[in-house]
């Protein structure tokens, strides 16, 4: 059987595809991917593949454009149509859409060789568990099966498929993912969702072991192209006894610098010094909001201020950058309660600290009150898939929350221009303050955190593709104040 899968580039490794690809070679099925981003003639490629099943893994706020790319091939040829990711699994209404064929809810690892296995053998697929099926007899919509405890069993996420693209062979980042699920229940996240539809199916939150994380990332090691790994997890750093026993692994057998994601009221002083002695280079953590009602009350994040002040004490003392995530326009948040997350934030030093309007995703129980507030409209349609861009519709203050965003990353590490802050919202010069914004986290992204080294912008422009590897550095982390 031949399942082909479409995507578009989002300058980060499609995990999701990459696992789904790994589960069906493993089975015997031939896999092709096309990224309509990265080549011109992605339509004709398409139709000369001539798939039996197209996968599509959608965002929310991605799905219009899936469904044209579906659209225009559906004229020219006949396959079976397969969605998945985040948008079908939380809103599976998306099946009622013209030439919608098939959702898989939730995890796909599983369900996908299940599909593949019965199109091969011209079988149903109206009893695989995951599955909304359509039929001439109206819509079958199967539970989901018990999730899969022992991830260590799934095969490593299939990078091969996508080297024939400079744009993924030569990026010098790697994306790997530790852990499946989240343990916390954030107001403005889809996890608590995840886990109600999960209820009975075993448990959310599952890690992989140590082992196997520094088997996959060994791949990368030998790959001349990488210089350094993203750990993708909501959360990587669960425990004292996992990054230690990480640290020793991936010390001794990897040693390439990586960034990860941690939450300030599970660190401990034994964790940063183990992060650092592992290598870690960049490690973010979600402020969100500076306010203590904020973030206890509205956002479900009962995180003292002391660990986050800790947290990013830790991470600096040792060398390691510290970049943080914040949220501004919160529903039930005042302006000056927004002014509070800027000055806490800069009593953090981070490098980089990022800002971003709330994005009020439907389902979600912040994204409820805000329509309740009467901030937002009821559904999903006009949002971005990226929370970069704002989708809130009726938000008051809206150019002050603008201007928040735009003006807040320089005011944290600028004593002076956080003075000026307070005048600057007032005026009309929103574009200027977003190109101000833009160019300042561009060049914390590239030359500071080196997130998005400058080889990679060009790269990734489409005019230039390297003849040699980049040269290895070790993350400073690893070797500053850490005995």
């Amino acid at each position: 059987m031949r399942i082909l899968f479409i995507h578009r580039m989002v300058h980060q490794d499609p995990l999701g595809i990459m696992y789904l690809v790994a589960a069906l070679k493993q089975a015997g099925h031939e896999v092709h991917f096309i990224d309509t981003a990265l080549e011109d003639g992605w339509e004709e490629h398409a139709v000369k593949l001539a798939p039996d099943v197209i996968g599509y893994s959608v965002l929310t706020g991605s799905q219009g454009y899936f469904l044209g790319v579906n659209a225009r091939l559906k004229r020219r040829m006949k396959f079976l149509s397969l969605w998945g990711g985040p948008h079908p699994t939380f809103f599976p209404e998306f099946i009622d859409e013209k030439e919608v064929d098939v959702l898989c809810i939730g995890e796909g690892d599983q369900a996908i060789v299940e599909i593949a296995n019965a199109v091969d053998r011209g079988r149903t697929l109206d009893s695989i568990a995951n599955l909304h099926v359509k039929g001439a007899g109206g819509v079958v919509r199967n539970d989901p099966r018990p999730l899969v405890q022992d991830i260590d069993a799934l095969p490593h996420p299939d990078r091969s498929i996508l080297v024939s693209y400079p744009q993924y062979r030569y990026v010098t980042s790697r994306a790997v993912i530790a852990s499946r699920g989240c343990p916390h229940a954030c107001t403005f996240c889809y996890n608590s969702r995840l886990r109600s539809l999960y209820k009975g199916n075993g448990r959310y939150t599952r890690l992989r072991s140590v082992d196997s994380i520094i088997e996959e990332c060994s791949t990368h090691m030998q790959d001349q192209w990488a210089t350094q790994i993203i750990f993708k997890d909501d959360l990587f750093a669960h425990d004292e006894g996992f990054v230690h026993d990480f640290s020793q692994s991936y010390r001794r057998e990897i040693g390439m610098p990586f960034l990860c994601n941690v939450r300030a009221d599970r660190m401990t002083e034994r964790m940063a010094d183990d992060l650092a002695r592992a290598g870690a280079r960049v490690v973010h953590f979600g402020v969100e909001s500076g306010n203590d009602r904020v973030r206890r009350e509205i956002l479900g994040r009962p995180i003292s201020r002391q660990s986050m002040v800790n947290t990013a004490r830790w991470l600096r003392e040792r060398g390691i950058l510290v970049y943080t995530f914040n949220i501004i326009g919160i529903p039930g948040e005042t302006p000056e309660e927004a002014m509070e997350t800027l000055e806490f934030n800069a009593s953090l030093h981070p490098h980089l600290a990022v800002f971003t309007l709330f994005q009020p995703y439907p389902k979600t129980p912040l994204g409820d009150r805000a329509v309740a507030m009467g901030w937002s409209d009821p559904g999903y349609e006009g949002f971005s898939p990226t929370y970069y861009k704002n989708s809130m519709k009726h938000l008051p203050h809206e150019r002050t929350y603008r201007n928040m965003v735009h003006l807040f990353p320089v005011a944290v590490r600028s004593r002076l221009f956080r003075r000026l802050v307070p005048r600057l919202l007032r005026l009309p010069f929103t574009p200027l303050y977003s190109a101000v914004d833009f160019t300042f986290k561009a060049t914390r992204f590239v030359f500071t955190l080196g997130i998005v080294p400058p080889r990679d912008i060009a790269l990734y422009s489409g005019r230039w593709v390297p003849s040699r590897p980049p040269r290895r550095r070790p993350s400073p982390g690893t070797w500053r104040n850490v005995s």
